[in-house]
């Protein structure tokens, strides 16, 4: 449910790596400081029910969102310029905070059932990104780029509540795992000093993944979705290079990203008592947008 949109930063025609490079490997080691929106929605639409020992147990539509996803992110990563190529990987980690997990949750099963409007509270925070590619400059001025992007959060929810207040069950918990991979090509404008421009696409981005809903009544105890689907991807990023003499480099940088992803998946739950599962194909949405910006600190030698 969430990603870091590819940047595909490739250097290879900055002023002074120009003047520099006749011959030999320039390194760019940089730090990144920014504040990112992500906003995420998964609906599982599902329509299903089993026997249970204590019941029937019934399954509506699954849909929930993200809400106050914003959060501050810190990257490291490195450039290493051998004309006309440029290899580059970084490494983003998100600064945990609270925010809110809304949706439906419309699950039946005799007298203790989940309300089907809900809100939970985040908390156990984890989210990171990883992502490393090339770039080949076939033109002064104009790369063609490719890389992977992987990115995972996890995440655990708890206090249960509607609108009107906390629900009747508070020992209804949840997590979330959900990892994404994104295969990307890409190209690169860049007016020497100035600025760099970069879209990414890739139509191949698949997910996978777990949403849980766990209670310690003996109803229902664990309800459990995996996504392994492809999807669309689109990023683009850009960056405005401020006047500094080498080696030093800053920057304003801003990136944006949307991930579409549409197919089926596996429906698991698990109900007390002798256990009684189900695994189903169901057609799942998992949408996902960033955008982003901050600043870049780096250096050319």
């Amino acid at each position: 449910m969430s990603e870091d949109s590819a940047t595909g930063r490739s250097l290879s025609n900055l002023p002074f790596v120009q003047e520099l490079k006749a011959g030999k490997i320039i390194l760019n080691p940089y730090v990144q400081i920014g504040y990112q929106h992500i906003g995420a929605n998964m609906s599982i639409p599902i329509s299903s029910d089993t026997a249970t020992p204590v019941g029937q147990l019934q399954v509506g539509t699954v849909d929930v969102s993200l809400k106050n996803f914003d959060f501050w992110s810190g990257t490291v990563g490195i450039n290493v310029v051998a004309a006309p190529f440029t290899w580059f990987s970084s490494y983003t980690g998100f600064a945990p905070h609270i925010f809110q997990l809304s949706g439906q949750l419309p699950i039946s099963l005799g007298p203790l059932s989940a309300p089907p409007e809900f809100e939970m509270t985040a908390t156990n925070f984890q989210f990171w990104t990883v992502q490393s590619g090339a770039g080949y400059e076939f033109k002064k001025g104009y790369s063609i780029l490719g890389g992977f992007m992987w990115s995972q959060m996890i995440v655990e929810f708890e206090d249960p509540r509607t609108a009107s207040g906390p629900i009747q069950n508070q020992t209804i918990r949840g997590d979330a795992l959900v990892k994404i991979g994104v295969p990307f090509i890409g190209v690169q404008a860049m007016q020497q000093g100035y600025y760099r421009a970069a879209l990414m696409y890739s139509p191949v981005a698949w997910s996978q993944g777990a949403l849980d809903f766990r209670s310690s009544q003996q109803t229902l105890v664990d309800l459990n979705y995996s996504m392994y689907q492809p999807g669309q991807f689109w990023a683009v990023s850009l960056e405005y290079y401020f006047p500094f003499p080498p080696p030093v480099m800053i920057s304003m940088w801003f990136n944006g990203s949307l991930i579409n992803i549409r197919g089926t998946s596996d429906l698991e739950f698990t109900s007390a008592g002798p256990a009684a599962f189900r695994t189903k194909d169901v057609l799942i949405t998992n949408t996902q947008y960033l955008l982003g910006g901050g600043v870049t600190f780096g250096l050319a030698f």
